[in-house]
């Protein structure tokens, strides 16, 4: 039955009428009408359907770092009638729609997505072609898990580096913890939110203690924070180091490195040595000596020199079990011409610079230690300002006077 109900507007400008059926036509004539003379303006109108109703809720099934599944439940159509349901998907180049019939299933799976992305879902009822209001759910896709996970141990500090393929370009949250259990039976946990960063430092290891190191990707916000499966590293601390490098002058642009084979240091625990890295700096402080080191020939034009390593990809003096310490000289090739299948050369030293050596060992296992930072001073202490000591060299001799 056909009602009719006049709204006297008294100023310019929108109105709302409230309480209209759902999925229902209505025709508005609007016109003017002078209050003194009583005379009214020629009517004009439109006709519009009131959106249906939607009671549908919309949810994840089965989720992957490729795939989502989306279902969503039944509007009651005893509470507004509408014709079918219209799904929208977006967060790809372009928007997908899909008209599902009242009878169809209500669960599409959709396929081909990027990792750790974010996509917005949204479902309506229509009625002659009005939407409802939208029933949203934004959901993530599993990220990838961290494809690198690698530790350098220090004297008491494990640094771990990583590695993601972002390739939703999504600001990358990350869980990083890790679980010690001593020789003693003493258990240590710690946990950090890191995010945007590719390297975090623990300090006040102990010795003597295994650690295990579990790392998950997360991305999204809100309720559409997704997470990675985890990665996890574990590496042994023995007792503390028996002996540190030396360096001394040997000539004008070379240093002498000696070191020993120490299993304190260099613990097989932690799987069997692969090849020594001889690194040297200028600065200890640019903290540029990541687990993948830069060569002589990134370094050699810097105003000061960070960390780079010396010594070739495959060096290792102590393949024989009868080797116990070893000299190696910096800065003995000229460098001139690069090989393609090594990329680290042991190029020459600036004259006149105080540099700083320490000596780090890789495994079969992909875990780095390393003995602490030492000039021809002696030990550098962390945090120290670089160049704070001098010293008066005398050429072909390793005597040094403060």
């Amino acid at each position: 039955m056909q009602q009719k109900k006049d709204i006297q507007v008294k100023e310019q400008g929108p109105f709302r009428i409230d309480k209209l059926n759902p999925a229902q036509l209505y025709t508005l004539t609007v016109r003017n009408v002078s209050v003194a003379f009583g005379i009214g303006s020629k009517a004009k109108g439109i006709r519009q359907i009131t959106p249906p109703i939607i009671s549908s809720t919309l949810y994840p099934g089965e989720i992957s770092s490729t795939a989502i599944n989306i279902n969503f439940g039944e509007s009651d159509p005893e509470q507004g009638q509408f014709e079918h349901y219209e799904l929208t998907f977006s967060g790809q180049e372009k928007n997908i729609t899909r008209k599902l019939a009242m009878a169809d299933e209500r669960s599409l799976t959709f396929t081909g997505l990027i990792p750790g992305k974010t996509y917005n879902f949204a479902v309506y009822t229509v009625y002659k072609g009005v939407r409802s209001r939208p029933v949203t759910a934004n959901i993530t896709t599993y990220p990838n898990k961290v494809s690198k996970l690698f530790p350098v141990m220090g004297r008491d500090y494990v640094v771990l580096y990583w590695e993601v393929e972002n390739l939703a370009d999504n600001d990358c949250r990350y869980r990083l913890s890790y679980s010690g259990t001593a020789n003693t039976g003493f258990q240590s946990t710690s946990t950090v939110e890191l995010q945007n960063k590719t390297k975090h430092k623990f300090t006040n290891m102990n010795a003597d203690t295994y650690y295990t190191f579990t790392i998950i990707v997360i991305m999204g916000e809100g309720d559409a924070e997704a997470e990675s499966s985890s990665e996890s590293t574990t590496v042994g601390f023995g007792p503390r180091a028996r002996s540190l490098p030396t360096v001394v002058r040997y000539g004008k642009r070379e240093l002498a490195v000696d070191f020993e084979n120490d299993h304190n240091t260099f613990s097989d625990t932690n799987g069997v040595i692969s090849n020594y890295a001889v690194i040297v700096t200028e600065d200890t402080t640019l903290e540029s000596d990541d687990y993948e080191l830069m060569a002589w020939y990134q370094v050699k034009d810097e105003r000061v020199w960070p960390a780079y390593r010396a010594s070739q990809s495959n060096y290792n003096p102590f393949r024989s079990r009868t080797v116990k310490s070893t000299t190696f000289i910096v800065g003995e090739n000229d460098c001139a011409k690069r090989r393609l299948d090594e990329p680290y050369c042991n190029g020459p030293l600036r004259p006149n610079v105080d540099y700083y050596v320490k000596i780090r060992a890789y495994s079969v296992s992909n875990v780095a230690m390393e003995t602490e930072w030492v000039s021809i001073n002696g030990l550098v202490e962390e945090g120290a300002e670089p160049g704070g000591q001098s010293c008066t060299v005398y050429e072909n001799s390793s005597q040094t006077a403060s």
